[in-house]
């Protein structure tokens, strides 16, 4: 099992949601599945991928976002893509991996 991510981990992520993807509506919601629960593996809540658009945590604890394939567009797969490089850029940072994102710097490239 992957431990939850740090308060700091989440609103990074958070942020590289809201910068491609809408903000999610429901901000606590996404805190608590990602910071106080290991039992959640997806959330809900990127309103540009549609209603199938999912924020998932992988069990080697990787996050990274994608949608139901029946709704595949063009526009669709390249938000996807965008926004999983910034969680990727973001997940391999020295920050991260002390669990601690500095907030002045946490959704730039």
């Amino acid at each position: 099992m992957t431990k939850p991510l740090t308060e700091s981990q989440a609103m990074a992520v958070f942020d590289i949601i809201v910068k491609h993807g809408g903000k999610p509506s429901q901000y606590n919601e996404f805190m608590h599945y990602f910071t106080k629960e290991d039992l959640f593996w997806e959330f809900r809540g990127v309103p540009k991928l549609g209603f199938g658009g999912k924020i998932k945590r992988g069990h080697t604890g990787i996050v990274y976002v994608t949608y139901y394939h029946e709704d595949f567009t063009n526009a669709r797969e390249l938000l996807c893509y965008d926004i999983n490089s910034d969680l990727d850029s973001l997940q391999a940072r020295p920050d991260w991996k002390r669990g601690k994102v500095d907030p002045s710097i946490r959704s730039r490239k």
